[in-house]
């Protein structure tokens, strides 16, 4: 089985929500399903990150990112800090996507063999820097998951390029 964790679209910080997909995040959600049937990785479901500003606010970004993936056994959102929980749940489907916020990685289960191993794994994780959330934009990651433990296998280049 694989889990793609995919990093949500740009938004515009300066829409009425602050939410919108940018002409440019727009594109880069289009791209996603060419991406994956090249891979043959469309995923059986998708979960997606739907919490913002702490937990206190439902965002749109993560789910208008992956809206066009059209999974057979649909979409599923969850709060920030049950990415753990979700990433356990990734383990009953062949191949499931995992769109998330940087506020999600510090919840995810350690990531092994991957620049994101540091920022996985706790809340104590601390927060990315710049250049290494802009990296997430350019690759989805692909995590294999073998006896509880998940490891980077690959990574699929989403054309974005910052």
């Amino acid at each position: 089985m694989k889990i793609l964790l995919i990093r949500h679209a740009t938004v515009d910080k300066n829409s009425p929500a602050g939410d919108t997909l940018t002409e440019r995040g727009t594109e880069y959600s289009s791209r996603l399903v060419r991406i994956l049937k090249s891979k043959d990785l469309i995923p059986d479901v998708v979960f997606y990150d739907n919490s913002g500003k702490g937990g206190k606010q439902e965002i749109e970004r993560c789910h208008n990112t992956v809206a066009s993936l059209s999974p057979q056994k649909g979409f599923k959102f969850f709060k920030f800090h049950e990415a753990c929980k979700v990433m356990k749940d990734c383990l009953k489907y062949r191949v499931a996507a995992v769109c998330y916020t940087t506020e999600s990685l510090k919840h995810l289960p350690k990531i092994m063999n991957s620049d994101i191993t540091k920022y996985t794994g706790g809340v104590d994780a601390g927060r990315p820097p710049k250049d290494t959330t802009d990296a997430l934009y350019r690759n989805i990651l692909v995590i294999d998951a073998m006896e509880g433990k998940y490891s980077e296998t690959e990574r699929i280049s989403t054309g974005d390029y910052r």
